[in-house]
């Protein structure tokens, strides 16, 4: 008994083996081989495999060593041979055989080069998420294992795919160090090229400036090269040091993980993690921090339609840093809407009396100034005394009731000893028609 492929190719997309590795893509090639079908033994030899992918997943090395002995080596079967040998690279690589990972990575490749090999199979099927993963794992251990020379052919057959890719951060990293390590053993030609691919978005960096961006590739690649931190870090001191121009902000959106962002965010936003979700909210926080508020805002639009959370993943957190972002996109009304929610939501706690303030701030932004005096009282408590009476002074001199903002608290008023505020209120008086009194 025999059955379509596709049963496994359920199976390793739920598991993340050979993402983008679909029966439609496979499908392209209008025609049903004997290779791409399942006897019983295949069906025995796929179990093994999946057995393998999840032992991979949770980290069980020797387990999925054994299940992939199960699965032997000797199949006719094209979709499985591509499978198992990016199950072995993916556990060469976990064992630290960086040699034999680049060897089965590029077998998984060519395998699958040859399913679709004189296909009509477009370009997003000749370069899909498994293929562009693999590719990656074999370029990374190449290096790992002095191999450089040999990722070559593999950079050069794909170099079009990569030319209009968004790269991700540790992708630009890999690929950075092959350049590296291409300059020690082949000369200029070769790393060029592939420095072409990582700084085309970046043509104000230096030569001098690139080889200093990541370290040489005598370090290891399996070692933790930079803590998220240290890159948020990183991408702030660009910008302060050479400015925002729109070059430096494409390198340091990239730097701190912009671009992985965008992409998280056009999935449905429930299916991230709460870890996940925390970790977009780190990054909009470093985008208020460098005030740039559009993509900030960008990211939670999308989080702000979460219906779970799962620690560290917060409301409160959330509400606050979307109409941060409000106020920082010139939209006040919405960002004060946004405030007010978590001060009904969270009444008498901290979150609230950090939330009130904000609140206030953004009545005034959005010129409601009644409002500003009306609830301007609501600070008492929680921050001095005569800022709130500056306040609801100011709100109603703004909103032109000279008499109102006069009558504010005077005691507390006059704790105010600052030109500034002695100019304003005798501007009131003078606004009131109490002219004596605005001489004083």
């Amino acid at each position: 008994m025999s059955f379509k492929f596709s049963r496994l190719l359920a199976s390793f997309a739920i598991l993340g083996v050979v993402g983008g590795l679909s029966s439609s893509a496979l499908a392209a090639k209008k025609r049903t081989s004997a290779s791409m079908l399942f006897n019983g033994k295949d069906e025995a030899v796929a179990a093994a495999l999946v057995k393998a992918a999840e032992y991979l997943k949770l980290g069980s090395i020797e387990e999925a060593k054994k299940a992939l002995q199960t699965a032997g080596s000797q199949n006719k079967n094209e979709l499985l041979k591509l499978t198992m040998n990016s199950l072995r690279a993916s556990l060469s690589e976990a064992q630290g055989h960086w040699a034999d990972a680049y060897f089965h990575a590029t077998r998984a490749i060519d395998g699958y080069s040859a399913l679709v090999k004189n296909s009509r199979a477009d370009d997003k099927i000749r370069w899909n998420g498994a293929v562009r993963r693999l590719f990656f794992v074999a370029v990374k251990n190449s290096t790992l294992a002095g191999l450089s020379l040999e990722s070559v052919r593999l950079f050069g057959k794909y170099k079009h795919f990569l030319s209009s890719d968004l790269l991700t951060t540790d992708e630009e990293l890999i690929l950075k160090r092959l350049a590296d390590e291409l300059r020690r053993v082949s000369g200029e030609k070769d790393a060029e090229a592939v420095e072409s691919i990582i700084f085309r978005n970046y043509p104000f960096i230096s030569q001098s400036l690139r080889e200093t961006l990541v370290p040489d590739t005598v370090c290891r690649l399996d070692e933790q090269l930079e803590s998220r931190q240290n890159k948020l870090e990183f991408a702030s001191g660009l910008i302060q040091q050479l400015g925002k121009t729109e070059d430096t902000k494409n390198f340091a959106f990239a730097l701190a993980g912009l671009t992985d962002a965008y992409k998280q965010i056009t999935y449905p936003i429930d299916s991230l993690s709460g870890q996940q979700k925390s970790e977009l909210l780190d990054l909009v926080e470093w985008l208020q921090s460098v005030r740039e508020y559009e993509p900030a805002l960008d990211i939670t639009n999308k989080l702000i339609l979460s219906q779970s959370f799962e620690p560290p993943f917060t409301r409160d957190r959330l509400i606050s840093l979307h109409a941060r972002n409000l106020n920082g996109n010139h939209r006040p009304v919405e960002a004060a809407s946004f405030y007010r929610n978590l001060i009904l939501q969270y009444p008498e706690t901290d979150i609230s009396n950090t939330a009130r303030p904000k609140y206030v701030l953004s009545l005034h932004y959005a010129q409601k100034y009644l409002d500003v005096a009306r609830e301007a009282s609501s600070l008492a408590g929680i921050v001095r005394p005569r800022d709130v009476s500056w306040r609801t002074f100011w709100a109603h001199y703004l909103s032109k009731n000279y008499s109102l903002a006069l009558s504010t608290s005077a005691d507390d008023l006059k704790k105010l000893r600052r030109p500034r505020f002695n100019y304003w209120r005798a501007r009131a008086y003078d606004n009131d028609g109490r002219y004596n009194d605005a001489k004083k």
